[in-house]
């Protein structure tokens, strides 16, 4: 995609956030807590292979 100038990219990430609100909060959580999972795993595999 073309690269976008600063402001229509502003308003882009607005969007997103305007739709991440509307998709409810709850699944923000359950994501963000998948990550937080993933990372611990990633922490995890690594001190092993140590």
């Amino acid at each position: 995609r073309r690269a976008a100038d600063p402001q229509e990219e502003q308003e882009e990430h607005r969007e997103l956030g305007n739709l991440m609100e509307e998709e409810g909060l709850l699944r923000g959580v359950k994501l963000g807590g998948c990550l937080i999972i993933i990372e611990h795993l990633s922490a995890l595999k690594i001190e092993t292979v140590d």
